[in-house]
Formats: C-alpha cells, sequence, structure tokens
C-alpha cells in the first residue's frame, strides 16, 4: 500500500482502529520525512503505544538488534513502535536480509501489540529492485516523500500559513519564498515566527514579511550552524541564545541542526570509503562556497561520534514533545545547549 505524503492525514483520520504494523517513510525532504514520523508516533500514542524503541542504523548496524526489539515483550505487556532510522540510505550487508526477515515476521505473526516505522532517504532504483526491498514494500505500508521544487513553495507555503489561521498577500509570499531560497526548514521557520509577530492579524501582508526578515538579520538559524560547523562554540551559544531570547522555535532550530548533522554523516561515510567529498556535498545541495565548513569539521569526529549527535538530536525532540529520556535533562534548550558544544566541538562534552 502506498500513500501520499499530502494524504497522509486522510489515512490517519479514516483508520478508526488505530495504526497499521509496518510503515515505511521514503524521501529525501528532511523536514518533512521527520513530519511524517512525527504524525504517525503521534497516531501510535492516541492509540495507546505507550513504549517506543527509537534505532538509528547505517550499513555498520546493529541489525541483529532489530528482530531482538521486534520479538521481545514489554513487561507490562504495552503496545510498543518500534522506529528504525537509516539517514544514509545504506544497509550494508546485513540491513537488507534483516528487514525482509522483519517484513516477513510482520506478514506471518500479524501483530497488533507493534507499530515498525522505518525512515529513509529516497532509494536508488538498483536498490529498490532488490529481492529485500521488495519483501518490505509488499507487506509495509508506504509513506512517499516528494521533493519540493521552488515552484512547489508557494502552495506549500499558503498551506502551513492557512493551518495556522492565517493567509497571506501575493506579494508577501513572493519576498517569503526569495528571502528562504527554497529551503523548506527555513520556511517553516519563518511561517511560524510570522504567525507570532501577527498575534490578531490573520492577513500577512509585505511589511510584517519585511519586518520579519529585518528581525531576524542578527540572530540568523544559518549563522548557527555555520558557526558549529567551523567549530566556534562560543560563537554557536551566542547565536543560540540570541534566536531563544527573540522566540524562535525550539523545533526549528532542531531541525536545521540535525540537516546539518545527516550532512556531516554522509561526509563522514565519504571519507571511510574513499569517496570524492566535494561530490558528496554537491550532490546534497551544498553550494561549493559552504564545502569547506563540512571538509573542516568532519576532521574533528569519527562515525560513532556523529551517530551520538544524531540520536542526541532523536532524544531532543522527544524532549520537546514531554517525554522524558534516561539519561537526558528535561530542558530541551538545555539539552540543545548541549547538542551544539558536541557538535561544534568533537563529539563529546
Amino acid at each position: 500500500m502506498k500513500i501520499s505524503y499530502d494524504a497522509l492525514e486522510k489515512h490517519i483520520k479514516e483508520s478508526k482502529s488505530g495504526p497499521k504494523n509496518f510503515y515505511l517513510v521514503m524521501g529525501d525532504e528532511i523536514l518533512l520525512n521527520i513530519d511524517a514520523v512525527d504524525r504517525l508516533r503521534e497516531f501510535c500514542r492516541k492509540h495507546e503505544y505507550s513504549e517506543r524503541i527509537s534505532m538509528v542504523l547505517d550499513s555498520n548496524g546493529p541489525w541483529d538488534d532489530v528482530l531482538t526489539h521486534l520479538q521481545t515483550n514489554t513487561l507490562f505487556a504495552e503496545n510498543k513502535i518500534l522506529e528504525i532510522s537509516i539517514p544514509s540510505g545504506k544497509f550494508g550487508r546485513k540491513g537488507g536480509p534483516t528487514l525482509a526477515k522483519l517484513a516477513e515476521y510482520i506478514k506471518e505473526q500479524n501483530p497488533e501489540d507493534i507499530c515498525v516505522i522505518i525512515s529513509c532517504p529516497k532509494l536508488d532504483k538498483k536498490t529498490q529492485q532488490t529481492k529485500w526491498f521488495t519483501s518490505v514494500v509488499n507487506i509495509a505500508t508506504l509513506i512517499d516523500i516528494p521533493n519540493l521544487k521552488r515552484k512547489d513553495l508557494p502552495a506549500w507555503a499558503r498551506k502551513l500559513i492557512k493551518q495556522n489561521g492565517q493567509t497571506i498577500d501575493d506579494d508577501a509570499l513572493t519576498l517569503l519564498i526569495d528571502r528562504i531560497e527554497g529551503n523548506i526548514v527555513a520556511a517553516k521557520q519563518e511561517i511560524n515566527k510570522l504567525a507570532l509577530l501577527a498575534g490578531s492579524e490573520t492577513n500577512l501582508t509585505l511589511d510584517m514579511v519585511r519586518s520579519s526578515v529585518a528581525d531576524s538579520a542578527r540572530y540568523d538559524v544559518f549563522q548557527l550552524t555555520e558557526a558549529m560547523m567551523l567549530g566556534n562554540i562560543p560563537r554557536s551559544l551566542k547565536i543560540f541564545h540570541g534566536l531563544i531570547q527573540e522566540g524562535a522555535n525550539i523545533i526549528q532550530i532542531l531541525a536545521m541542526v540535525t540537516r546539518e548533522i545527516r550532512i556531516l554523516y554522509r561526509v563522514m561515510q565519504g571519507k571511510v570509503n574513499a569517496e570524492a567529498l566535494p561530490s558528496i556535498l554537491s550532490s546534497m545541495g551544498v553550494f561549493p562556497s559552504f564545502h569547506q565548513r563540512y571538509l573542516s569539521a568532519v576532521n574533528r569526529f569519527n562515525m560513532p561520534k556523529v551517530m551520538g549527535l544524531l540520536q542526541h538530536a532523536t532524544d531532543i525532540d522527544q524532549i520537546s514533545k514531554g517525554y522524558p529520556i534516561d539519561g537526558r535533562l528535561k530542558s530541551p534548550i538545555s539539552e540543545m545547549e548541549r547538542l551544539i558544544i558536541k557538535t561544534a566541538g568533537n563529539g563529546l562534552l
């Protein structure tokens, strides 16, 4: 079963008996990918899936843990969510066969006490033609994440603005799209900020957008990620604190920081495999003028440290939604500070 990203909300509303037991969220737009997983998780929570197991895997695994978590009963027989994130889209020798076994287990047992949510980038044609992938998509409900092109952004932005109970003038929308230059994470951040600045006003005007852009000129989330990649801890924290003081949304900051870590992860993987790192960066939409910051950052880390950063970001997302994480602080802002220090440093705190 295949569902478009736009049809996900309809699927959730119409599934009165609860979520399916197996979802595959696939696509390269990180924000939409994260949003789809978030919505599926909340769907599960509403149907009393109280336990959550989160795994971030790559070609090195640990893939053996997947089937262990799948088949292990919880202490109080609670319904559980098993989230498997594969940000690199690389499954290695064990990944494919493991997911094929997972699909076979779901097919044969049809468990009612678990929901498996796998998320990954869009896989290449060769991978999608493999036997294991065919086994997975034949069983899973596939959520297809689209690639948003610049021409798609106005309609997408209007939809988000409408969800905030607002409308926007055409000239204001044009300026907004130009401001974020096709970056949907930045677009959502600006739209949420506009909703706060507008107050009781229901229509966003050109002057409002201009004011929002001017107000954000001092502290910009892109300046934050640049400082982090360049290894400047004091400047990174200064910008982060400035963003918080200006009322920036912690989730939007987290989304941008997570994107940078995912890019760093892919570059690190390329370094290990002796790939051409500039080519990797270009394929991920990073302008050549920004390459050096990532090439510099990669020398501060190893693969386990970068995977630790990804897990830390996932934990902050849960903390911000009120779910406590063992070993983490209760404040998402405090944990965000720790993640920034680790990312701008060498992965340790």
